[in-house]
């Protein structure tokens, strides 16, 4: 992933924003089958979770393989048939054994190589879905190393059903993550060549060539213009046409570092119907010193899409904290950094560092060596602007200089570094 620079808070030489420029495209709108009840009945994620760690693998079979037949016959969509299997996006260590089981019971189940397939591409794109310049090489050989799994699986599913659309879509995740747009463009038209008219590959398709996997916007707008050829509904459309504002935003983010223009062209992927990344948003707006704004997309990252307790979640409650702070909420703010800046965030440490330099009017005083300890904290954990800062206030506070262990793993990542 790529990262981006980090703009100057205002009035201090001290500060730097840190936030999630995320290389995923935005989360996609899916029909559900709970709309078409008399359709098929789909397990839920319960069910599901329950029937695998149940072993009860006959039953999982029987119930979705009813689903891929109702696919195939008609009944239910090539969406219904994406909502279904999404159960399967779980990347829990402990179902790996579930799912070698149900294989095993049931080699020749098309709907288990499947949710194998699944399983380990999502694995696979976990793992694939950090920082690059954090990454560990442990870390991105297990990434491809799943991904080879997964690709097993999905190519043993393709002989397993007379209409596999969703091992054909789930196979893209792979190519991409090689970055081949050839072999992406292989696995869409046969998908196409078995359903003419579905939608799910297209869209799968169009994230696949953004410019963050070695697309282009010229792409994707000629790839538009084709699908304008497959009677595909004016929403889904809309879709389409989402996904590459979103990656113009992600341009202008991330290439351009037009901050305001990124925003423009996020906002108006959500006006088109796309869900929009709070974590790319969040990240504009706060490289835009528009704080009070950026409150809601950073609540909301918090509330909804990070694991709780994870390091990337208390980055992001660090920058919480600022947005509060240079907003006007300074003890909520400084709550949030503390909190954050105790669970070892680096970020969060070098801001909170930055606030006891500088101290907050009426909430905390100024205490330059407080200042000077959670900058050497920051320090230690690889963040540059850490050591930076940790250098500044050594020579202002005419300390000499120490040493400052250096952390052997990965350079801390900001926010932006998901």
């Amino acid at each position: 992933m790529s990262g981006t620079s980090r703009s100057q808070p205002r009035a201090s030489s001290f500060g730097a924003i840190a936030l999630c420029v995320v290389v995923c495209s935005c989360a996609l709108p899916i029909a559900s089958i709970a709309a078409q009840p008399s359709v098929v009945a789909a397990p839920s994620a319960d069910e599901t979770w329950n029937l695998l760690q149940q072993e009860r693998f006959a039953e999982l079979d029987k119930r979705f393989s009813a689903v891929q037949r109702a696919y195939r016959s008609g009944i239910a969509s090539d969406e219904d048939l994406r909502a279904a299997f999404r159960v399967f996006y779980d990347t829990s260590a402990t179902l790996l054994l579930k799912y070698d089981l149900w294989v095993s019971q049931s080699p020749k189940s098309y709907v288990a190589h499947l949710a194998r397939g699944i399983y380990y591409a999502s694995v696979g794109d976990a793992l694939d879905r950090r920082d690059p310049v954090t990454d560990t090489v442990e870390r991105s050989q297990a990434a491809f190393a799943a991904y080879d799994k997964a690709k097993a699986d999905l190519d043993v599913s393709l002989a397993l059903d007379p209409k596999p659309l969703l091992s054909y879509m789930h196979a893209m995740t792979i190519s991409r993550a090689h970055g081949n747009l050839h072999e992406s463009r292989r696995l869409l038209d046969q998908a196409i060549l078995i359903d003419p008219h579905n939608y799910i590959a297209r869209v799968k398709y169009m994230t696949v060539i953004e410019t963050r996997w070695h697309g282009n916007q010229e792409l994707m707008k000629s790839f538009l213009e084709e699908c304008r050829k497959a009677t595909l509904s004016q929403v889904h459309m809309q879709i389409l046409e989402s996904v590459i504002a979103e990656d113009e935003g992600w341009i202008h983010q991330v290439v351009d570092q037009d901050y305001a223009a990124a925003e423009a062209a996020y906002r108006r992927s959500e006006e088109l119907g796309g869900t929009i990344s709070f974590s790319n948003l969040a990240d504009v707006l706060m490289k835009q010193h528009k704080y009070r704004e950026a409150i809601e997309p950073l609540t909301e990252l918090l509330s909804s899409e990070l694991p709780i307790n994870s390091t990337h979640y208390f980055d992001v409650l660090g920058s919480l904290g600022m947005a509060y702070i240079e907003s006007g909420r300074a003890r909520e703010g400084l709550a949030a950094l503390v909190t954050a800046a105790r669970s070892g965030s680096p970020f969060a440490q070098n801001e909170l560092g930055r606030r006891y330099m500088m101290g907050i009017a009426g909430v905390l005083p100024a205490d330059p060596r407080a200042g000077l300890e959670w900058f050497r904290k920051a320090a230690g954990q690889g963040l540059p602007e850490g050591k930076l800062n940790y250098d500044r206030a050594r020579k202002l506070l005419g300390e000499p200089t120490p040493y400052v262990p250096t952390w052997r793993g990965p350079v801390a990542r900001s926010i932006c570094d998901a």
